[in-house]
């Protein structure tokens, strides 16, 4: 497999998860309660954040210098946008994941 088509496979994955994670927020907000749809997708965009900060540290010796203090940088405003869009207004969540794919594109 070429690396053009890993890339394209990793995009149609994250968007089928992407699609997926929005429709049971939708439904938690819906059917539940409006802060359970939120919880979901706070809690999921922490754990990306996080993830790209695991990434650094595992792989801090082959990374550019400082990029560790990037990620952490990156994971601080997404936590931010986070909990803003978890007890405040929606948008700041919606903000959140739509820059998240952005991060992905060296």
């Amino acid at each position: 497999m070429t690396e053009a088509e890993l890339f394209r496979r990793a995009l149609i994955e994250g968007a089928i998860g992407g699609v997926m994670l929005s429709l049971i927020a939708f439904l938690l907000s819906r059917f539940w309660k409006e802060i359970a749809g939120r919880t979901l997708l706070a809690a999921m965009l922490f754990a990306a954040a996080g993830a790209y900060l695991g990434f650094a540290f595992a792989f801090a010796e082959t990374l550019l210098r400082g990029w560790v203090l990037v990620e952490l940088l990156h994971c601080i405003a997404f936590g931010a946008l986070g909990l803003y869009g978890w007890r405040g207004n929606a948008k700041w969540l919606a903000l959140a994941w739509a820059l998240h794919p952005f991060w992905d594109f060296p």
